[in-house]
């Protein structure tokens, strides 16, 4: 009896409390540690996400005049090719053909911290379900856009430039474009150009197999803002921009 009372029970409690207490402490440090890890990288994550879905709100601005101008060049192309009261020089076919021998990029609206939110497991930076919905619904969105963009790229070297190539001068219509349509800042690079011999292609009016290409850049065009329209692209892309900047301030 007088062995067990004189085991220093109180230390011994102290001591087990003070080791527990030190484990408790160390793994809130550590998860304490994570968490603020995890909030740094979401932030960082969300940053990239807003940085490049700002972008692209300036690649559908830039788009939509791009396709202003490229839809208005075929356009006025077919209505003086089906019309016997519209006439164009011969300067003017030329810079509309110009026009038209533009195409569009789908790899324009690839996303590299979207691509990263959808393979790389990336979810876990951001913490908002919301926000990650709507993130899912406009990767679709970008997804759908690209198709269109990447059928008026084969449209460009499947069937309009081969047919250039074997009924026009192509060397002479390149020599006169300035610039990407609806972006005079954007100059074209390409090599200064001297053409000698100078064609008239008013005859490419006169070729129904001209007239269908049209068409189909045409209908192409229109392809692409009905996209743009259906997929409300503007809209979501305010949406999500608004609900980064939102995340990024609180």
């Amino acid at each position: 009896m007088t062995k067990f009372q004189e085991i220093p029970w109180p230390r011994i409690f102290a001591e087990g409390a003070a080791i527990i207490l030190s484990i408790l402490l160390a793994f809130w440090i550590q998860a304490w540690w994570e968490g603020r890890q995890q909030q740094g990288d979401e932030r960082i994550f969300l940053q990239s996400l807003l940085d490049d879905l700002s972008d692209k709100k300036q690649q559908l601005n830039r788009d939509k005049r791009y396709i202003a101008v490229i839809f208005e060049s075929a356009t006025t192309l077919l209505q003086t090719a089906t019309d016997a009261d519209k006439y164009l020089a011969a300067g003017a076919i030329d810079k509309l053909i110009g026009n038209i021998v533009w195409y569009h990029n789908g790899d324009n609206w690839d996303s590299a911290p979207m691509s990263a939110l959808a393979v790389g497991g990336d979810f876990v930076y951001v913490s908002s379900p919301i926000l990650l919905r709507k993130l899912v619904a406009l990767q679709n969105s970008f997804a759908r856009i690209r198709g269109y963009y990447d059928n008026d790229k084969r449209f460009h070297y499947d069937r309009l430039t081969p047919f250039l190539m074997d009924h026009a001068n192509l060397a002479q219509i390149y020599a006169v474009i300035e610039h990407e349509p609806g972006d005079p800042t954007a100059l074209f690079e390409f090599p200064d150009i001297k053409v000698s011999t100078i064609r008239d292609h008013t005859d490419l009016l006169s070729r129904d197999d001209f007239k269908g290409l049209l068409v189909i850049k045409i209908d192409g065009q229109l392809d692409i803002l009905r996209s743009l329209r259906t997929q409300h692209l503007e809209e979501q892309l305010d949406e999500i921009i608004a609900m980064l900047e939102d995340e990024l301030a609180s």
